[in-house]
């Protein structure tokens, strides 16, 4: 399997109106992704939005009880030394179209649980790795069961553009909701040279939490019970490279 390409902006932050009293309440993130190694678990407090720490440091919750079960087995996380409220675990297998429970015991024994259901496979269907392509050519993909959005991701380490006579660098992500959409590599760049594209499915959990999140910022949408945050899932594609021409 070729290298992925991705990175999920997560934002931990809960807010409230000044006028009113803001008790701070649990806030999980975990988004498991297929054939990942390490599965991560991010477990905070939410907080009034004037009291954002004037740092870029994590600020996690330590001593709490992880674990993520599926079908008859129990997967207990352990948090890392160095970055306090992160919980990972090496020995959970994440596979397609599987369901998976979240269960968070707080030191103060608040409990947040959550429940995903993985994509089912897919895969790229045109065009085939290596393929030399013009910018017209469409990007077509095969539906996976399950999944409420996908999300394009490129990589360009030098395309040159003709018009200003120079080459570039560009790594960019495109969202869309069905595979059927008309996607062509015009639409991804202008460039000339080496692309390479990997297509990721994530569930209805992490879609409405990014919809959430990032499309309005008066509502964040309740995914877990006992808390804010989400417990989603992502799979994705073998990437491929390709090469476009004028």
């Amino acid at each position: 399997m070729k290298r992925y390409l991705l990175l999920i902006p997560l934002v931990f932050l809960g807010c409230e109106e000044m006028t009113t009293k803001y008790e701070p309440e649990p806030n999980v993130v975990a988004i498991l992704i297929t054939n990942f190694p390490r599965q991560r678990v991010f477990v905070s407090k939410s907080f009034r939005i004037s009291e954002v720490p004037d740092t870029s440091d994590w600020c996690g919750i330590s001593g709490a009880e992880v674990k993520i079960s599926y079908d008859t087995i129990v997967v207990m996380f352990h948090e890392l030394i160095d970055t306090p409220g992160v919980y990972v675990s090496e020995s959970l297998p994440v596979k397609p179209a599987k369901t998976y429970h979240l269960e968070v015991t707080y030191p103060d024994d608040n409990i947040v649980t959550g429940e995903t259901t993985t994509p089912g496979t897919f895969r790229i269907i045109a065009p085939t790795d290596g393929d030399t392509v013009g910018h017209g050519q469409k990007i077509e993909w095969e539906e996976s069961d399950r999944a409420a959005a996908y999300f394009i991701y490129y990589r360009a380490d030098s395309l040159y553009r003709p018009e200003f006579g120079d080459y570039y660098w560009s790594e960019k992500s495109f969202e869309y909701i069905k595979p059927d959409t008309v996607v062509t590599f015009g639409t991804l760049s202008r460039g000339y040279g080496e692309i390479t594209i990997q297509i990721w499915a994530c569930d209805s959990n992490y879609y409405n939490y990014y919809k959430g999140r990032y499309w309005w910022y008066d509502s964040e949408p309740r995914l877990l019970d006992g808390g804010l945050g989400v417990f989603g899932s992502f799979i994705y594609t073998d990437s491929i490279s390709v090469f476009t021409t004028p």
